[in-house]
């Protein structure tokens, strides 16, 4: 039987920059592979080159990558874009309408078939049809570049860290998806930091280190050990750090996310908001942050705040982590230097804030935002897309602030962060 995808990777990277070498593997209908690793181990780089997006970020590649035997240069956009289904970590920079309906239908007129909602309902989306797109949810957003790709009958799907933003129900939602697919003869490319929620699906896995495979065969439940994750006792305080008093809210075309609504957050303490996806949690950050504003009702708050958005894109001012982090010390390259070790940046300071991954993006846009003097700390999914060690040198940093008199309010659906938080809203609307 011929592979659905056959891979030879000698060399792929950055000139003078971070390279992938030495990974091969194939891929027939039915099977899905998993590619793990550390943050910046090369699992993007990987990516791009199945994508054959690498030359697009100055890349380049060495070796093949065939579709069905068709070297992936000589498969023209629309035939690539019709049989691959590509659902990016940053989901946002895949879509293009301005409500669910327009970019959904776009999508499947592009490839030529008629918009039909089917897809669309069985994820969950069947009730937004005329929202915007620029109010879904990070993890509303991937479930609905799912559905176009499942209404488009893609052979292949490479999904770049799928879990990150969607919460347990989307999360056994995609896993059922993924398993109906692997029965109807799809084949399934994941990158995950979290490869053991696919173990029971999974062929095939390659672990990165360092751009080099450690191991690459088929899965092993043995495989994988889990450092210990920072945990604290629960801490409390009397004061509040923001009132969100009698708040009403809603993006343009939309439905009211919260109505008369009020909450008053500690300071001092780690505030957790959950909730799942679309109940307004990045919305109700951005209002305590004041970017955005309420219709009705009123924000009230102490000190200086900062927020840092699930993409970490639109934080940075700066081309290079250098710059970002110098700019953010005051020019203090002893704090740049110390921070840095921390948060495990030193070999990537002078690459181009483009070409790192989203979890060295991430690692960068926090350890920016820590250099500088602010009372609360807003943070939008500060472990998405991060490995356990990464993750646990954020939360210790996170407690460590919190333990410094310092306000920390996180919305997250990851279970890691849970055991560092003080107080937990759900979050529903209102």
């Amino acid at each position: 039987m011929q592979p659905v995808i056959d891979v030879e990777v000698s060399e792929a990277g950055y000139p003078g920059g971070f390279t992938i070498r030495n990974i091969e593997f194939e891929l027939y209908p039915g099977e899905l592979l998993v590619i793990a690793g550390e943050s910046g181990s090369g699992k993007t780089t990987l990516v791009r080159v199945l994508t054959g997006t690498i030359g697009l970020v100055g890349g380049y590649f060495k070796g093949k990558v065939l579709i069905r035997n068709t070297p992936i240069d000589e498969i023209s956009p629309d035939e690539f874009y019709s049989d691959v289904a590509y659902i990016p970590q940053e989901p946002w920079f895949a879509l293009v309408g301005y409500s669910v309906e327009t970019e959904y239908c776009h999508s499947l007129a592009v490839a030529g078939y008629t918009c039909e909602f089917f897809d669309l309902m069985k994820l969950g989306l069947g009730r937004k049809l005329k929202n915007p797109t620029y109010g879904l949810s990070a993890g509303e957003t991937q479930r609905l570049i799912w559905a176009e790709s499942l209404a488009r009958s893609s052979s292949v799907f490479i999904l770049d860290e799928p879990l990150v933003y969607i919460d347990k129900y989307a999360r056994e939602m995609l896993h059922s998806v993924v398993e109906t697919a692997l029965k109807d003869g799809k084949t399934v490319v994941v990158v995950d930091h979290n490869p053991l929620f696919w173990r029971d699906l999974a062929s095939k896995i390659i672990y990165l280190h360092n751009g080099q495979p450690v191991y690459s065969g088929h899965w092993r439940n043995d495989f994988f050990s889990h450092p210990p994750l920072p945990e604290r006792g629960i801490r409390s305080s009397n004061e509040f750090a923001i009132r969100l008093e009698n708040i009403w809210f809603k993006y343009p075309g939309g439905d009211y996310l919260f109505k008369d609504f009020s909450l008053s957050i500690k300071e001092r303490i780690i505030t957790g908001l959950t909730g799942p996806n679309g109940s307004g949690k990045s919305t109700l950050l951005k209002i305590m942050a004041g970017v955005l504003k309420p219709s009705k009702g009123r924000v009230v708050g102490k000190g200086k705040r900062i927020y840092i958005p699930e993409n970490p894109l639109i934080y940075f001012t700066k081309p290079t982590p250098w710059e970002e982090l110098l700019y953010a010390s005051g020019g203090n390259e002893s704090k740049l230097l110390d921070i840095a070790e921390r948060f495990n940046l030193k070999n990537i300071l002078h690459r181009p804030l483009a070409r790192l991954s989203s979890g060295e993006r991430r690692r960068v846009a926090l350890a920016s935002a820590f250099l500088s003097n602010y009372q609360t700390y807003l943070l939008d999914e500060p472990t998405a897309g991060l490995d356990d060690v990464s993750s646990h040198l954020v939360l210790e940093h996170l407690i460590e602030l919190a333990e410094s008199g310092l306000t920390i309010i996180v919305s997250t659906h990851d279970e890691r962060v849970f055991k560092i938080l003080d107080e937990t809203v759900e979050v529903g609307g209102k």
